[in-house]
């Protein structure tokens, strides 16, 4: 997990989810923000590709990014532990 604080609010952040495997870290999946908006990657083992490809989930306005990103960065923590088996399963290649 990374996030950037600024005036009491988090205005950037990366949520990963990674695991060792044969004594290497591999990203298992991802919440991050940039390019101004808020999206996700799910990564593969076998390939390291990206099968959300960036997927959205918030556009970042404008007027009130820092406030949206500060919400986002626990409903990304969230979902990252809600969806922490699922992210593994697609990351093995099995459906989730």
């Amino acid at each position: 997990m990374r996030t950037v604080v600024y005036r009491n609010l988090i205005v950037d952040f990366a949520v990963v989810q990674i695991i060792r495997d044969d004594g290497k870290w591999f990203n298992v999946a991802k919440i991050d923000c940039d390019r101004g908006v808020i999206h996700r990657h799910q990564y593969v083992r076998s390939t390291g590709e990206d099968i959300f490809d960036h997927l959205p989930l918030c556009v970042i306005p404008p007027d009130r990014g820092w406030e949206v990103v500060d919400r986002w960065f626990r409903d990304a923590l969230d979902l990252m532990e809600d969806e922490w088996e699922d992210n593994l399963r697609r990351w093995h290649g099995d459906d989730a």
